[in-house]
């Protein structure tokens, strides 16, 4: 059955205490005004923690798997296959930002008459380590026709554990914008493109 909302959402959650935060809560609550939820967690999460989202999601899981957020993101994935060609657009979002203050319905009708084929909240290379532009990953949004091609679908069905950040960036994030570039996908993102964005990169 179509669902009434025409998104889905992806929802990558992880927790050093194993717990499900109020700020993720929110962020859940925002994002079900616009879209139907997946929820994945890289924890061992308990049925008490559990239950504070079960009226937010469709569907849930949780495992410690040591794949970070993309991880999440493939099994989630995984969960939703069935029901994807019900969707307009795929949502992957995770907490390692805090959302949720104010209606998600502004950017998405902001970007509603774009030709774009999917976007993302910021866009910039990393000046200190990464020269490439690319979205980063905790919101992108994909149209029906990125999301429904068998490349993307490889693309997240290949997702492994890697060794490193750095390693998940690189063949993750960068990975999926230049692979979806590749396929010949446009992309945006609501703020301009800027390797200036201090406060979302970490220069070591």
């Amino acid at each position: 059955m179509r669902s009434p909302k025409k998104r889905l959402t992806l929802f990558a959650h992880w927790d050093p205490d194993s717990i499900i935060d109020d700020t993720v809560i929110l962020y859940l609550k925002k994002l079900k005004e616009v879209s139907d939820i997946i929820f994945y967690s890289d924890c061992e999460l308990s049925n008490v923690e559990l239950k504070k989202i079960t009226a937010y999601t469709i569907k849930y899981g949780a495992e410690r798997h040591c794949e970070y957020d993309f991880g999440s993101y493939k099994r989630a994935y995984h969960l939703a296959e069935d029901s994807l060609s019900c969707y307009d657009e795929l949502i992957l979002a995770n907490d390692s930002c805090y959302g949720g203050f104010m209606s998600f319905q502004h950017i998405f009708s902001a970007m509603k008459h774009s030709e774009i084929d999917y976007w993302g909240l910021f866009e910039y290379a990393d000046e200190c380590r990464f020269k490439q532009f690319h979205l980063q990953s905790f919101f992108l949004v994909f149209k029906k026709k990125v999301f429904m091609h068998a490349e993307f679908s490889n693309f997240i069905k290949s997702i492994k554990k890697l060794n490193n950040k750095i390693e998940i960036i690189e063949s993750y994030e960068i990975g999926l914008s230049s692979h979806l570039e590749k396929c010949g996908f446009t992309r945006s993102s609501v703020i301009p493109p800027t390797h200036k964005n201090k406060a979302y990169m970490l220069c070591a």
